[in-house]
């Protein structure tokens, strides 16, 4: 037979050690043995509190992401605003009629 140690431990020792650190992460019932044809099924953390960091992380997120996609997104909203109001201004001195052509028509009438 074998001469045991006093620090060496026995198998027994080392399963049920082994066995709780399993039990520990695994949670207790889980990670025994795997067992076909069960399903286990299990709520995730979003669904228990799905307002958790609403308004602690929520607002930094969003400015985050929105400052990640502020020159990507601005720029073209910017310059479409600009070619828009330049039209419009462009459309309405096209639209008004040229004093000039009418001077002689005031001068006729005495509006002059």
């Amino acid at each position: 037979t074998r001469s045991r140690c006093i620090g060496s431990q026995s198998r027994a020792v080392r399963f049920l050690r082994k066995t709780k650190q399993t039990m520990v992460h695994k949670g207790l019932g889980q990670g025994m043995a795997y067992v076909r044809g069960i399903i286990y099924y299990s709520v995730s953390p979003n669904e228990l509190h799905p307002f958790r960091g609403l308004l602690t992380k929520a607002p930094w997120n969003a400015l985050r992401r929105v400052s990640e996609e502020f020159f990507r997104v601005v720029p073209p909203f910017a310059g479409a605003y600009l070619i828009i109001t330049w039209g419009k201004e462009a459309n309405e001195k096209t639209k008004r009629k040229d004093p000039a052509f009418f001077e002689q028509e005031a001068a006729q009438n005495g509006e002059l």
